[in-house]
């Protein structure tokens, strides 16, 4: 048994505030007294509800409420496992609902891989919580010591007697129970619902087309919206004659924004029509002139001014400047687009000062604050005190419907198209749904940063690296390398250039252009150093055993060791990131037309505990798909301050048939879990390029590699 877990005043609210009713979409409009999400059943009152978390109905249903929203991740099913483990509860009987933004569930945000390091011990507490109440419950309802009392299944059973009461026919008595002051936790070997593969709960809803996502919502009235943005970025609109569109059917009115412009119609292809007939002028600002060259030429000149020592170790300058044995290599990654299969959107209807948002979000949180300044706007400092007004910032006169999200990835952190649809709302007496086309969806992303990278290492007399000088240049707020490579002496700066373009989180952040510099330079010092890549690394490693053990595992699954088939030829790249690690070896051949295609990835993973293996498995997929098509396919290129990009016959992803076999190898450990979704992204591409080097002996040093000249 573990050592009791002591609950603290904050760890109490979070566990023991009253819960809000739980999500079903339905209909609902502005207006209501409550911030309850439309068509949710109130909990019964001899329900039994000891946290925000969940609640356990006379009928034995026990209903989990989840703040993270699902983005195909599967949270809606890994979160309730860590509450029914510590709950001992009857998987079959558990239900799942989208928690609402109350104050009990903290800021609403799901990105950065964090959601079950997060969780992980406050929803295990809450289970435990639970069931620990049942217990005394049933003890008192007996009239037994509680030490003869076990749970099990969704019952308490007494041992000596063999007497049992289900969780819903304790409900009311455990009710009155006194919340504990400390819960024992479980401890890994006595875990029986996590680490095994659990099918997930939403996959029905998914299969038969019951879920709704953003782009699903339909209600009485709805009108829809579609947008056209000033195609220069920085630039605004102008003027625009909306004469023609105005005429097409089904076309209701022509919504003038500061940088765009809206037509809201009966449906989206009327106001796609009424689009088209416009004719717009922008005023393009001064950014017309602006490049990718442009910007490569800004980098390149950025890259040596070192404005920011992120790590200085040693005196690798010294060490390299007194060298005899130099390494140097440049690295300069692009722009990348999100391409969320569901492009951006909004339901919005605003009516009396109210207002009500159905959107596919990742930060609930930040899309109510930006829907309350939208639907208060003008109030300046007075908005301040109408959130406090209304009950300390719950924002009551704004609520956020949660819907399921077609892809994220970090694209639906930010809320701007929120504004807009509440922007356009405002402007008509009816619901609206903007939806965004995939154009607009291509050209107005905020884009994974371009960077350049200045790699420089002396070679000691054995051929490792005595210094390492990685020089990183990219837009204001770009994040240093940092790596568990074993270098004596290591200097790692950052510098900054003006940017336009708007950048975001995308998936794995800083690590999958850090990653691509530092695993391919350290695949040339191998090959300078006349090493085995892998065995080199190995050498680096002898301090971080769990980077270690990924490495040489992906080397045995590989058949490193072993020559590849005929006209194939491999590549590896490790990492740690979110607290995970990870290793993985490329496969390639290429083409008569000196084209990449990649047949096999073999990864190697390590995130420590693991809730649910088969979503484990499913985001290790997805990672090295989502990272392959920005190693081989495509990339954001800027021409005339706009992006030249529009849809994807030319931003291509990797098709069905491109897909290469993944064979996957998890570690099993009882590290603390780390970090999941992003932790695969990385490693893909230096992976691919180094096993591009192994084939041709040519070195890619810029994305995509969708060619070789």
């Amino acid at each position: 048994m573990s050592d009791p877990v002591k609950i603290n005043r904050r760890d109490f609210l979070k566990i023991s505030a009253g819960t809000g009713a739980g999500f079903i979409i339905g209909i609902s409009f502005a207006g209501c007294d409550n911030n309850q999400s439309p068509g949710a059943e109130k909990t019964s009152a001899d329900s039994f509800m000891p946290s925000a978390w969940l609640s356990i109905s006379p009928d034995n249903t026990i209903t989990i409420k989840i703040a993270e929203v699902d983005m195909g991740q599967g949270v809606m099913t890994a979160l309730p496992m860590l509450i029914a483990e510590e709950l001992e509860a009857d998987w079959s009987k558990i239900k799942v609902e989208h928690a609402p933004l109350e104050p009990a569930y903290g800021y609403q945000v799901t990105g950065g891989s964090d959601t079950i390091r997060t969780s992980w011990n406050t929803l295990r507490n809450a289970g435990a919580i639970a069931k620990t109440m049942l217990l005394a419950a049933a003890a008192k309802t007996w009239n037994v010591p509680e030490s003869e009392c076990i749970a099990e299944q969704s019952f308490i059973v007494h041992k000596p007697s063999q007497r049992k009461l289900s969780y819903g026919e304790l409900a009311k008595a455990a009710s009155s129970v006194p919340i504990p002051k400390s819960v024992t936790l479980k401890t890994p070997g006595q875990f029986r619902l996590l680490g095994q593969s659990m099918p997930r709960l939403d996959n029905l809803e998914k299969i038969n087309g019951t879920a709704v996502y953003g782009i699903d919502v339909m209600l009485p009235g709805l009108l829809t919206a579609a947008i056209k943005h000033c195609p220069v970025f920085g630039g605004k609109l102008k003027s625009v004659d909306s004469g023609n569109a105005e005429k097409v059917s089904g076309v209701k009115k022509v919504v003038k924004l500061e940088a765009a412009v809206a037509v809201v119609a009966d449906n989206y292809w009327s106001a796609q029509k009424g689009l088209q007939a416009l004719n717009i002028v922008w005023d393009k600002g001064p950014n017309q002139d602006v490049s990718s060259q442009t910007i490569s030429t800004s980098l390149q000149q950025a890259v040596h001014k070192n404005e920011k020592i992120v790590q200085n170790k040693g005196a690798a300058e010294a060490v390299i400047n007194g060298s005899s044995r130099i390494v140097e290599a440049v690295y300069e990654l692009p722009f990348q687009a999100h391409a969320t299969m569901e492009p951006m959107n909004c339901t919005a209807y605003v009516k009396d000062g109210k207002c009500d948002v159905w959107v596919s979000t990742q930060e609930p949180s930040g899309a109510q604050n930006t829907a309350f300044n939208e639907v208060f706007s003008g109030l300046g400092k007075q908005i301040e005190k109408l959130k406090q007004r209304l009950n300390g910032g719950r924002l009551e006169s704004v609520r956020i419907h949660k819907t399921a999200i077609g892809g994220g990835f970090g694209r639906r952190f930010k809320s701007d198209y929120v504004s807009e649809a509440i922007k356009i709302a405002k402007s008509v007496d009816a619901p609206v749904k903007l939806i965004w086309s995939r154009e607009e969806d291509i050209q107005h992303d905020f884009y994974r940063p371009v960077t350049f990278h200045n790699m420089k290492a002396a070679l000691d007399i054995e051929g490792l690296p005595a210094a390492w000088i990685h020089q990183s240049a990219g837009p204001k707020g770009l994040h240093g390398a940092s790596f568990l490579y074993n270098i004596e002496n290591v200097l790692t700066t950052v510098s900054s250039i003006d940017n336009i373009v708007p950048l975001g989180a995308w998936r794995s952040i800083h690590h999958s252009f850090n990653a691509f510099a530092i695993e391919c330079f350290i695949d040339e010092l191998a090959y300078a150093a006349k090493q085995d890549p892998v065995d080199y690394r190995l050498k680096l490693l002898n301090k971080d055993e769990r980077l270690k053990n990924v490495v040489e595992l992906v080397a045995e699954k590989s058949d490193w060791r072993q020559p590849a088939p005929e006209g194939h030829f491999r590549g590896i790249a490790a990492l740690e990131c979110f607290g995970s690690y990870v290793a993985q070896v490329a496969e390639i051949s290429m083409t008569k037309t000196d084209e990449v295609k990649v047949h096999r990835v073999v990864c190697a993973f390590d995130c420590g505990l693991m809730v649910n293996p088969d979503t484990v498995r499913a985001q290790i997929e997805g990672g090295i798909l989502f990272g392959l098509t920005a190693a081989i396919k495509s990339s954001i290129t800027i021409k005339d301050g706009r992006v030249e990009q529009s849809n994807f016959h030319d931003f291509q992803l990797i098709r069905l048939n491109e897909t290469p076999e993944i064979d996957i190898h998890l570690v099993n450990n009882t590290s603390p879990p780390g970090g999941v979704g992003e932790t695969p992204v990385p490693p893909i591409a230096p992976a691919v390029a180094n096993a591009v080097f192994a084939a041709t002996g040519k070195r890619i040093r810029s994305l995509p590699v969708t060619k070789l000249i």
